[in-house]
């Protein structure tokens, strides 16, 4: 049983420096003379392409929505920023087992395809990004403010922040800079 769970864990490590490594292959500087920014992944089921491809124009139309600043904080974003799904798209979890035995996971089809469209696209700096996962807004807000919770159970240099009068915590909703601006 523990050797399955390591297992296990060793494929959500897999996982997670995989889904890191595509993030870092899809986010491209804006000066690059490729014309697509988005690497087709194919389903290692039926080789069918399974990413949105944003050109150029489409990138820069996404990065501007919010005039160059991240949907989520608002930070202004550099050269290196993510095309982020509003909605999520979520893809199923293929786990496939290497050949010396460890186990990996594969994305495979979305599950909600509906969602892989330009206008869903919102910019957002990494963080974020990574943050949020394949969270839905309100899922990611409720996880956003529970934060606070975490930091003061866990965390003494926080605590001893706080009590010099650093942080101050206010028990303010999470308001994401989208909300916060029209268009």
């Amino acid at each position: 049983m523990a050797d399955l769970l390591i297992r296990v864990d060793d494929a959500l490590t897999v996982m997670l420096d995989g889904l890191r490594a595509q993030h870092a292959a899809l986010v491209m500087a804006p000066d690059s003379q490729e014309s697509s920014f988005h690497t087709p992944i194919a389903c290692c089921v039926c080789s069918e392409e399974i990413s949105v491809r944003l050109k150029k124009l489409e990138r820069e139309q996404v990065r501007m929505k919010y005039g160059g600043r991240c949907t989520y904080c608002g930070i202004e974003l550099g050269g290196r920023w993510h095309a982020d799904h509003l909605e999520p798209v979520t893809r199923e979890l293929i786990p496939k087992q290497n050949a010396n035995g460890t186990w990996r996971l594969d994305a495979g089809k979305p599950l909600r395809p509906e969602n892989d469209h330009i206008g869903n696209m919102m910019p957002a700096c990494a963080p974020c990004n990574i943050s949020k996962g394949s969270q839905s807004l309100e899922v990611w807000r409720t996880w956003i403010a529970r934060h606070v919770n975490s930091l003061n159970l866990y965390h003494p240099i926080y605590r001893l922040a706080k009590a010099y009068g650093l942080v101050v915590e206010t028990a303010a909703p999470v308001v994401f800079y989208f909300e916060t601006v029209t268009l």
